[in-house]
């Protein structure tokens, strides 16, 4: 799998090597990437995610159980639990064909 989540604004100088530190600092609190593979138990709707590699470098490695709310053939809805900010996600992902 493959996860990438955003939020950042656009650069001024639309050179992504001419930055501010303010836009530095913006780029590196507004994305979270990651790779891994990740396991679906259908009886149990969760989720089981191992990340191999993660721009957040402390996640490399780690595991983190999800819940499912939406699993079909073409979707997989999935939240992930509070995080030390307060903040819950819902990601989804939609097949691709």
């Amino acid at each position: 799998s493959l996860q990438i989540i955003a939020e950042y604004p656009k650069l001024a100088s639309n050179d992504r090597l001419q930055t501010t530190p303010d836009e530095d600092r913006a780029v590196a609190h507004g994305v979270l990437s990651n790779w891994g593979t990740y396991t679906v138990n259908e009886a149990e709707r969760s989720l089981t995610l191992t990340n191999e590699r993660s721009s957040f470098p402390n996640q490399n490695g780690a595991v983190g159980l999800r819940t499912i709310s939406v699993l079909t053939s073409g979707e997989l809805t999935f939240s992930v639990p509070t995080t030390r900010t307060g903040n819950t996600q819902k990601l989804s992902w939609l097949r691709v064909e």
